[in-house]
């Protein structure tokens, strides 16, 4: 039996044969290289996200085929620090053609990303045109590579599970695990990786109770996206701000505490500094030793 492929219609994007024909990956994982691929150059992606645009696949099927990926080197990891060289997570890139060696090719990866949330994700050039007939071989030689899409670099958001290893929390316990794949089953996987990274930024010491208690604020507030947890993380950080103002202000409000000044203060320093005389020295010593006898 034989599958005639029919004339070309609708809007279409260019993509290199060999990845079409690449043997060391499964068709899923082509397929969802692909669609990847047909984005603009930038265009960051969420495995939770994806998995809202098939019928077919759930957010494991696609982590499954974003595994095959990184395997053979479409995806590339990148460490990200902050200023101070802290971790602050990982993003894969995503590349057209296998990287033979990703840490040389790391080096300047990041040069072109886009701080892009799925949602923010702007709008898709127009490709509603019919292809040019005339060209009769698609077949790309290594030294004809189409330069608008040679080097192209996605984003894609880190697992969950990856994350917590990579900041040493431990979700992978016989207790902890059940209840950090409900939290993923919930929230999502972009906002419990969003829980890590402020588990990782504001626990001097990042841990599984820590991360639980972001998680489930979260779920209390009704979180389902980054935006919403980062206007709750602002909304907390002015209420705590305010409060701190209101206990400086307090503070400031405190009248003074006026204590009565002993006897010896209101005396000039010429008479602190006279000798004692034979007659004070006997009141003295007659007063430390009935002292004595009231003690015994």
């Amino acid at each position: 039996m034989a599958i005639i492929r029919q004339k070309r219609k609708d809007r279409f994007s260019i993509i290199n044969n060999k990845i079409i024909e690449d043997k060391q990956i499964s068709f899923k994982a082509r397929g969802l290289l692909i669609y990847m691929l047909s984005k603009p150059d930038d265009w960051k992606f969420y495995p939770d996200e994806l998995a809202k645009h098939s019928d077919k696949d759930g957010v494991k099927a696609i982590n499954t085929a974003l595994q095959e990926m990184e395997s053979v080197g479409y995806l590339v990891r990148k460490r990200k620090r902050d200023n101070k060289g802290h971790f602050k997570g990982i993003d894969y890139l995503l590349y057209e053609t296998p990287q033979v060696n990703p840490d040389s090719q790391n080096r300047n990866a990041g040069k072109r990303n886009a701080d892009l949330r799925n949602s923010e994700n702007g709008t898709l050039p127009n490709t509603d045109f019919k292809p040019n007939t005339d060209i009769p071989n698609t077949e790309l030689d290594d030294d004809d590579k189409v330069t608008s899409s040679a080097e192209q670099k996605k984003l894609i958001e880190e697992d969950p599970f990856t994350l917590a290893d990579q900041a040493n929390i431990n979700v992978n316990s016989e207790l902890n695990k059940p209840i950090f794949v409900d939290y993923i089953q919930k929230l999502g996987n972009s906002v419990v990786c969003w829980a890590i990274h402020k588990t990782n930024e504001n626990a001097s010491h990042p841990n599984w109770q820590y991360l639980l208690t972001v998680m489930k604020n979260l779920e209390t507030n009704h979180v389902k996206t980054i935006e919403q947890a980062e206007k709750l993380s602002e909304q907390y950080k002015q209420e705590r701000a305010k409060k701190k103002q209101q206990v400086s202000s307090n503070y400031r409000k405190r009248p003074p505490i006026r204590e009565k000044m002993p006897e010896w203060s209101k005396k000039d320093q010429k008479e602190l500094n006279r000798k004692a005389s034979p007659e004070d020295i006997a009141k003295l010593k007659a007063r430390i030793a009935n002292r004595k006898k009231v003690s015994n």
